[in-house]
């Protein structure tokens, strides 16, 4: 990874499987004015068989260039889906020695990303078109976690590393714009490409094992998830592994289906993520058809709800270019509950909008806007009984992880109330 110049010019690449790459468009991007023109090329719009590359109408491949100006930097949303989060930005800031605060987006466009979400790639000129990377772990056998657990705490504090960087490079440097700051690298197993969500260092709780038991009770209850499971460390954490769902196939035959974030589905910028809305998304999701979608779109909120996941953010939620060629709901991601305690904070909001009332976390709010997703009164609430029922098996879920009954006690009253206290008033 390198810096280079700061010319505004970058090449954008679709590169729908492991072997194949076309060029798209052109993005001139001037950072310090905030402000991008993305222009698809002749070649890529005369072709019946590549897709647009994000499903919102400005995006049409028989469109006007699309100006970005201001949001996001002045970089398109669907562009910087495909950047690293902070996480990924502090590996690139590390290595090259920089303070992580003077990296630019135009250096994470033509930084040596190896596995960006999604299905873009990009290049500073035509001569060096992008590598579609060979996989770093061909085997079914994960790398040895504990290993680059150890150097990824030494990153995230402050200061050089302390833990020598460069024989994990290569892990390392494979990480992803998805889901925030907390550590992360894509790692194959048992032929396929999983994410490995790693403890930080700062955490006072098993992060991983609450994550993977909240994702068991949201199958439970009906939500389309990744396949998941838990890699146990010699200190007792967990690393949460997650299979990635913009991956399909094995390392050799992968298709990389296209991924456009919630946030730049609605076309915001990070800062305006509290005028989201559950109820826009789901509306987006109809207009694309997937129908389907938005009635799990809705369960998805009220399980949020249910487990007080606060950190619901558009960016965490997520639209893919299936196999079928038809834009649809990814499966759920990041779903993570926050701590309470009786008495305090009984009132809480969501990260974006469940109805009439905001961000405001109750069933009135929950219910007042149903129609967005295609239900009725009755189908709404039934959708609200199935995930409240789904609820009440946490307790054996977390035993049954291995979490002691002190850390169990510590989390009854996220994973309870709000489920208890709608089956109490129907009962």
């Amino acid at each position: 990874m390198s810096r280079t110049d700061n010319a505004p010019l970058f090449y954008v690449y679709v590169c729908p499987d492991a072997t194949q790459r076309y060029l798209a468009g052109i993005l001139t991007y001037h950072e310090s004015a905030a402000i991008s023109t993305f222009q698809y090329v002749r070649s890529y719009r005369e072709r019946d068989d590549l897709p647009p590359i994000a499903p919102m109408p400005a995006w049409r491949k028989d469109g006007p260039p699309i100006l970005t100006q201001t949001m996001n930097r002045g970089l398109p949303g669907p562009i910087r889906d495909a950047l690293p989060d902070y996480w990924g930005t502090l590996v690139y800031a590390k290595n090259l020695g920089i303070a992580v605060e003077s990296v630019q987006f135009s250096d994470l466009l033509q930084a040596d990303v190896q596995d960006r979400p999604g299905f873009l790639a990009f290049s500073r000129d035509l001569e060096s078109a992008p590598v579609i990377p060979a996989p770093v772990n061909r085997t079914d056998d994960l790398p040895d976690l504990s290993a680059i657990v150890q150097a990824v705490e030494s990153l995230e504090q402050e200061g050089p590393s302390s833990y020598p960087l460069q024989p994990l490079a290569d892990f390392l440097v494979q990480r992803t714009s998805m889901g925030g700051a907390r550590p992360k690298l894509s790692v194959y197993h048992q032929g396929q490409m999983w994410l490995a969500k790693l403890p930080a260092y700062r955490d006072s709780y098993d992060v991983g094992l609450l994550e993977q038991a909240t994702m068991m009770l949201a199958r439970r209850a009906g939500i389309t998830t990744p396949n998941t499971e838990l890699y146990p460390l010699q200190d007792g954490r967990h690393v949460f592994l997650s299979q990635r769902f913009d991956r399909v196939g094995t390392p050799e035959n992968r298709r990389h289906l296209a991924m456009v974030s919630g946030l730049s589905l609605l076309n915001f910028d990070e800062s305006e993520n509290r005028l989201g809305s559950y109820p826009d998304l789901a509306n987006h999701l109809r207009m694309f058809g997937d129908l389907s979608g938005a009635t799990e779109l809705f369960r998805r909120m009220i399980f949020n709800w249910l487990v007080r996941n606060t950190d619901d953010h558009l960016r965490n939620h997520a639209v893919i270019l299936g196999v079928d060629g038809t834009w649809q709901l990814s499966p759920a991601y990041d779903i993570n509950p926050t701590h309470s305690r009786p008495g305090l904070h009984t009132q809480f909001d969501l990260s974006i909008a469940l109805g009439k009332e905001g961000r405001q976390a109750t069933l009135q709010n929950a219910l007042s806007m149903v129609e967005a997703f295609g239900l009725d009164r009755s189908e709404a609430t039934h959708i609200v009984h199935e995930c409240c029922e789904a609820l009440q098996g946490w307790r054996a879920v977390l035993q049954d992880l291995g979490l002691s009954q002190k850390d169990i006690n510590f989390w009854e009253h996220s994973f309870s109330d709000q489920s208890k206290n709608v089956l109490s008033s129907n009962s």
